[in-house]
Parts: C-alpha cells; structure tokens; sequence
C-alpha cells in the first residue's frame, strides 16, 4: 500500500468517525417551542446542485403535511431547486411568508396537521414512494439545547456535511426567532452587537450555552472579581449550562460539571462586546438558576434573584430553595446606560440555600431591547 491511499484511509475513516452522511436534502433549522402565539416551523434544504422533484413528498411523525401534487399551472411548487430552500409550517404558507417577510425564492407549505411536542419528538420527511429523505428526533433534554425550548431561539444544524440525527451537530440559534429562509446565525462564543440590526427585535448577547469562567473552589474572593478589570486567567472555564444537578428527573441541559463540595457560593464571569449607544437599550436577564444569584455589569450590581436584602457575602444563604432548575424570564432588567460601548463584564455569584445542598445550576441569557 503507498503512502497515498495510506491517507486516503485514513481521511476516510476521519469522517466516518465524524458521522460522514450521503443526505442530499437536510433539516436545517427547527423552531418547535417558540414564544407566545409563533409559528412552529421546519426549514428543508436541498444541499446539492441537483433539483428533486417533490411532488407528493409527505411529513411524518410528530406533526403531519403532504406536498403539493404535480399542476401544471403551479408547477414549481412540485420541484425544490439546487441549494433551495423550503419552509413546512403549523399555519397557511400566505401568512408565515407576510408575517416574516419570506423571500419567493424559499417554498412554504402549511399547515401541518398536529403540533411539535415541547418535550422532543420525530419528524421524518419521505418521498412520494415513502423512502425517508430526511429525519431528526429532536429532545429538550440531555444534551440538546436549553435554548431552543420556549425562549424564541431554534434549533440549527451546525454542519450539514455530518449526520443531521445526531444531537451532537445542533445548536441554537443566536437571532431571536431563528432565520426561516435565511442562513442560520449560530450562537457563538462572544456575541458582538450588530448596530444595523434593529434592536427591537431581541438580539442576544449572551446565551445559555457561552462560555464562562467560573470559580468554584469555596474561596471568599471579597468584591474585586467583580471588576472588570479583574483578572481570572487563572479560572477554569466551560460552556453553559453549567453545574451538578443531582434530582431524578433529566438534568436542565448542563454541559459542563463543577465542584459541588460543601460550600455556599460560586463564581462566574464572562466577558462581551457591545458596539453602539449604551442609553438606547435596556438589557434583560433570563435565567435558569439554582438556588440564588447576584448579578454585576462592570463592577456595579444590577439585579438579584432568591437573594436576601443588604450586604450579600460569601456564607449569605439564599431566601428560597429551587427543587428543580427552570428557566425563569426577565428576572433582572437593566436600564439603559450601564453597558459600555466597547467590552463589558457580567459577573455573577451564585448561592446555594446550605452548604449540603445535593446540586449547583448555572445559565444565564441576556438580550438588548430598543428603548422606545
């Protein structure tokens, strides 16, 4: 064997590890416990430079649709084109495309019969002879993210060139209310604000699945970890949700485990940039927390939740108890003019009820909204 298929093995046998996958037409994007009275929807994409007819296409599973049939004098709407794109939604295709200003380049079928279930479910796409084109069994559990479940972000395929059913190639979208007939915006490490984008619409700067770093050795760090200007190089850090959750039931999403000990508090920071005008937005917290927390933007404290009145200190127990961490909307509000233009700091202390406490949860999602 020479040196060259040598290699040839070896790529080969990368991607399969990896989940190498031959689907030519993918689930793309899934908004399936959106916020209030929104649409669920289902974004297909045809990856290849091929066109398929889809004439009598049917969606099966959780939630039920059947492709148009063949009309001549319809007649595109029985092929989806090379790299198109189309949208299978829960209300009539007139409306989603009016309601998100679709362009008539993507497809929108609808509506689909039933409804995508909030704790996770299968939805399969088959072709007019009933072969499976496309499938995904989706979860609000486990290792699927927290975000897309009722917080108005969707679930996005990170890399179409791998198995689409496998959770390991979803994320969340980092755009309130995802893309449907745009390309995704995954959420990223460090968010940066996007001036031209209207703020109105809720864009995030921070997400439950960022990074943070995080101090979890039960020392008494004073006050100065708040500061910006503080250093915690030395920290460990890792991607939200973060802590131990030790109840029965499925744990909230963690994904990265901390040092539970017996110890009251723990810390965590994590820095972003914001470019445009501080007094035009008002920031919001969403939390997902276990037991209480404090919150400080630049070294000045701007919210707190199950936290008792006063000076909070390292062995300050918290006022309430969580059994079971849940994500809980618009705990902290912001004012306008606390963020800076520029890099800001969030830092956050986190309390346990005792000191025996079984589990330690940490989240946080922050979104700005244009003052009117």
């Amino acid at each position: 064997m020479n040196k060259f298929s040598y290699k040839l093995i070896v790529v080969w046998a990368g991607l399969a590890a990896l989940g190498a996958r031959a689907d030519q037409v993918v689930i793309n994007e899934v908004m399936y416990n959106p916020r209030g009275d929104a649409p669920e929807w289902i974004e297909l994409s045809n990856i290849t430079a091929t066109p398929f007819d889809i004439a009598g296409w049917k969606l099966r599973g959780a939630v039920e649709l059947d492709f148009p049939s063949f009309d001549k004098n319809s007649a595109d709407d029985a092929f989806l084109g090379h790299w198109q794109k189309i949208i299978l939604t829960n209300i009539d295709s007139g409306s989603f495309r009016q309601q998100y200003g679709i362009p008539s380049s993507v497809k929108v079928f609808g509506p689909w019969k039933g409804s995508l279930p909030n704790d996770g479910g299968r939805i399969t796409v088959r072709d007019k002879n009933g072969v499976p084109v496309c499938t995904l069994g989706y979860s609000d559990r486990g290792k699927w993210p927290v975000a897309a479940d009722g917080t108005g972000h969707t679930l996005v395929l990170q890399n179409s060139d791998l198995v689409v059913d496998d959770v390991r190639n979803w994320s969340f979208s980092k755009r309130l209310g995802g893309t449907p007939g745009g390309d995704p915006i995954l959420s990223v490490e460090t968010p940066v604000a996007s001036p031209e984008v209207n703020l109105s619409s809720g864009i995030v700067l921070l997400d439950y699945g960022d990074r943070w770093k995080y101090n979890d050795q039960n020392r008494n760090l004073g006050t100065a970890w708040r500061r910006a200007t503080y250093s915690d190089a030395s920290w460990k850090s890792g991607f939200g949700l973060l802590g131990l959750e030790n109840s029965s039931l499925p744990d909230p999403g963690i994904k990265t485990e901390i040092n539970k000990g017996s110890q009251l508090c723990y810390y965590f920071r994590k820095q972003f940039t914001y470019n445009g005008d501080p007094s035009e937005v008002t920031l919001t917290i969403d939390q997902i927390i276990d037991d209480g927390a404090v919150y400080y933007l630049n070294g000045t404290e701007v919210g707190r939740s199950r936290m008792p009145g006063g000076t909070v200190r390292f062995t300050t127990r918290t006022s309430a108890t969580v059994t079971n961490a849940t994500e809980e909307k618009g705990v902290v509000k912001i004012a306008p003019g606390n963020l800076k233009n520029g890099t800001n700091v969030l830092a956050v202390e986190v309390h346990q009820a005792n000191p025996t406490s079984s589990d330690i949860v940490f989240g946080c999602l922050s979104a700005r909204i244009l003052v009117v």
